[in-house]
């Protein structure tokens, strides 16, 4: 029960700080007395875990969601399903299955931020682990989350590395939009970053290295009740993506960190409510969000430069992969990637003139 407190992760944070820099110090806390470690020690006891998955039409998904946290989390929990307004017979197969599971049955689909803040009321842990039903949880990998958050405790957020169902590395946080990113687009930085990620995964390199981060990938995020009602939970004008930028940038703004924990990892889909190839509604959906994103936070200036970066962006990339499907031999790859890229132009080309 108390072996957190001896844990590679206390020691980490005791003796060389978040990120590796200097240790916390009192003055690191904030929040009430419920973010202090040591009221974990007397809470561990207690089901004050609130696991909260968000179901859209992923019946088999949330089924396999639930099963994967009661046979790999060993802490006390509790596990509240926050269902979208389903049409699958997702709520009919959870309570066949699983009678000890809450659910929260909402009767239209008002998007993920929606959902996240009627889970969220509807629950009371300090800490909560907030999880698309499209994930499947490896063996402790909630219980070594929950105990990161235990001991730094001006950690906002807290996500791990997702991998895709065949073990790849899969992009588990990262940066606002805004000028850097749109500038990154265009000169390729972006996609560096990843592949260097992506190697850096594949050599185990710096695993045990918590990082802060921008924002915390929304599929599998851990955060802190304190934190979440202090910047008043997700904004609701986002209907789906870009809802945990939003919310993490407003954190970092409060004085919380975003941290990633790359040495516990679990399996993410990706776009399971969605479809995995995204269709033009999902990407114009992505889209929307970054939109408000920078609305909200910048302003036209930004935004409009955002937008002219992203529509030179894709349109070379689209370019790229027209000419590379008539040279290379796998030309079914390059041409979803064309017909991907294309999605994306389209989106961003319709908001040029807005």
């Amino acid at each position: 029960m108390f072996g957190v407190w001896l844990s590679p992760v206390e020691h980490l944070v005791r003796d060389e700080g978040v990120g590796g820099s200097n240790p916390l110090t009192p003055t690191d806390c904030k929040g009430d007395a419920r973010t202090s470690p040591f009221f974990y020690l007397l809470e561990i006891m207690e089901a004050l875990l609130d696991i909260i998955i968000i179901s859209f039409n992923t019946r088999d998904l949330t089924l396999r969601c639930i099963a994967s946290v009661m046979e790999t989390c060993t802490l006390p929990h509790t596990i509240t399903v926050v269902d979208n307004n389903s049409s699958d017979g997702t709520v009919k197969a959870i309570k066949a299955r699983y009678t000890d599971v809450n659910i929260i049955e909402r009767t239209t689909n008002g998007g993920y931020a929606a959902a996240v803040n009627t889970g969220m009321a509807a629950t009371s842990s300090e800490i909560c682990l907030i999880t698309n039903a499209d994930t499947r949880y490896f063996p402790k990998a909630i219980d070594e989350l929950y105990n990161f958050m235990s001991v730094v405790p001006n950690a906002g957020t807290a996500g791990l590395q997702q991998v895709y169902p065949d073990g790849s590395w899969q992009r588990s946080h990262g940066y606002y939009p805004g000028i850097k990113f749109g500038i990154y687009d265009i000169l390729g930085i972006n996609k560096f970053i990843n592949y260097r990620n992506a190697k850096a995964f594949n050599a185990n390199k710096n695993q045990f290295v918590p990082k802060e981060t921008e924002y915390i990938d929304g599929a599998i995020l851990m955060t802190r009740r304190t934190a979440f009602d202090e910047v008043g939970g997700f904004d609701e004008a986002f209907f789906f993506y870009a809802e945990e930028t939003d919310y993490c940038f407003r954190l970092r703004k409060k004085g919380w960190k975003n941290m990633l924990c790359p040495w516990i990892r679990s399996e993410h889909i990706r776009g399971a409510s969605s479809n995995a190839f995204p269709h033009k509604e999902s990407v114009q959906l992505l889209v929307d969000g970054k939109i408000i994103f920078l609305k909200k936070h910048y302003g036209k200036f930004v935004l409009t430069f955002f937008t002219i970066m992203e529509f030179i962006h894709f349109f070379s990339t689209e370019a790229i992969a027209k000419t590379a499907r008539l040279f290379m031999p796998d030309t079914q790859f390059w041409n979803r990637k064309q017909e991907l890229y294309a999605k994306f132009l389209t989106a961003w080309k319709k908001n040029l003139y807005l």
